[in-house]
């Protein structure tokens, strides 16, 4: 079963009247574990940003991105 901040990710980013704001959070958390890992696999926070921005899974900014990660996730190394 799907944890509940996923299931509640899911549904903002579904949403049509989240705030942009929202929206962003929710796809980061939707992400959260594949970002946990490659920050685990001590790559770089600005380089896990590039390469999701370059394939489209995200559409938010670095300092955005950067705000999320260090709130979201554990030991984060830049």
């Amino acid at each position: 079963m799907k944890s509940l901040s996923l299931r509640i990710a899911e549904r903002v980013a579904a949403s049509t009247d989240a705030s942009i704001g929202d929206k962003n959070r929710a796809t980061f958390i939707m992400l959260r574990t594949e970002i946990q890992s490659a920050i685990d696999d001590k790559c770089s926070i600005f380089k896990i940003w590039e390469v999701l921005r370059d394939d489209n899974s995200i559409n938010f900014g670095y300092q955005a991105f950067r705000r999320y990660a260090h709130q979201l996730c554990s030991e984060t190394d830049e």
